[in-house]
């Protein structure tokens, strides 16, 4: 399976990055979220598999099931890898 190259680690950092700046849109000035914390974990899964499904026909790979499982599970690792990251992130401003 071909990686997506924006940098073999990178994809989870810019994804959380982007995530923060638009959960920061999301914040009442009480400091409460219009998202639920659900949400704020399954949209970067959503789009980290969504992003490898359209990787996989970017790269002309034969959209089969074996390759759309292998892309799916890689978009989905990188998805949990940027809620690991936000997760840190958020409890390090926490304290």
């Amino acid at each position: 399976m071909g990686e997506i190259n924006i940098g073999q680690y990178a994809f989870p950092f810019i994804l959380t990055a982007i995530l923060a700046f638009v959960y920061k849109q999301f914040e009442l000035p009480d400091g409460t979220s219009k998202l639920s914390a659900v949400w704020k974990t399954r949209i970067p899964v959503i789009i980290g598999v969504a992003t490898a499904i359209g990787a996989m026909f970017y790269l002309g790979v034969e959209p089969i099931f074996k390759n759309i499982v292998e892309y799916a599970l890689y978009g989905f690792i990188e998805g949990g890898a940027a809620i690991g990251l936000w997760e840190m992130v958020s409890r390090q401003r926490e304290k």
